[in-house]
């Protein structure tokens, strides 16, 4: 298993300070992905960037057709507007996330705060049976039994001296 401090290692290590970094990582407790917040692991004026499903205390949502931030990535790529920046060479990272973030479905009518419910939670949770859930039936779960919430907190990390609203997106 390569663990997020290896990774960031390898990549500060091998990649060439001159050389643009982005990495998506759309899993569970990858808020911290390349451990941009380390100075030291990433000095210099390098452009480093990592978008993440979730932050660290969190699980990344799944759709059942693949995690939830890769199909609100998916969905910006192909945006007319993301297609016509990318073109001028005007579309930054920060613009993808930002629309990825407004794409992202947040669930409706959900409340996890059941501070003021009188009744405990049922041992156990049926999924619905209509189909029409919006959340996932892990993530109930998740948030129930283990206080880890649904990730629907994307991240944007960057290191020191890297804007990524001036960032153009790689691709």
């Amino acid at each position: 298993d390569l663990v997020d401090d290896e990774l960031a290692l390898v990549l500060a290590k091998a990649a060439d300070p001159s050389v643009g970094i982005l990495v998506i990582a759309d899993a569970c407790h990858s808020g911290t992905v390349l451990d941009l917040s380390r100075d030291a692991l990433w000095e210099g004026n390098r452009q480093v960037v990592s978008m993440s499903g979730c932050q660290d205390a969190q699980c990344s949502t799944d759709t059942g057709d693949g995690g939830a931030m890769t199909n609100a990535f998916l969905k910006v790529m192909k945006s007319k507007n993301c297609r016509d920046l990318r073109k001028k060479r005007k579309c930054s990272i920060q613009w993808v996330f930002n629309r990825m973030v407004e794409t992202i479905k947040q669930p409706e009518n959900v409340n996890y705060d059941d501070s003021d419910d009188d009744e405990p939670w049922p041992d156990t949770f049926a999924p619905e049976q209509d189909g029409d859930s919006d959340l996932d039936y892990a993530d109930i779960l998740m948030s129930a039994i283990y206080g880890i919430d649904p990730g629907q907190d994307m991240n944007l990390s960057w290191c020191a001296g890297c804007d990524p609203t001036t960032v153009c997106f790689p691709f």
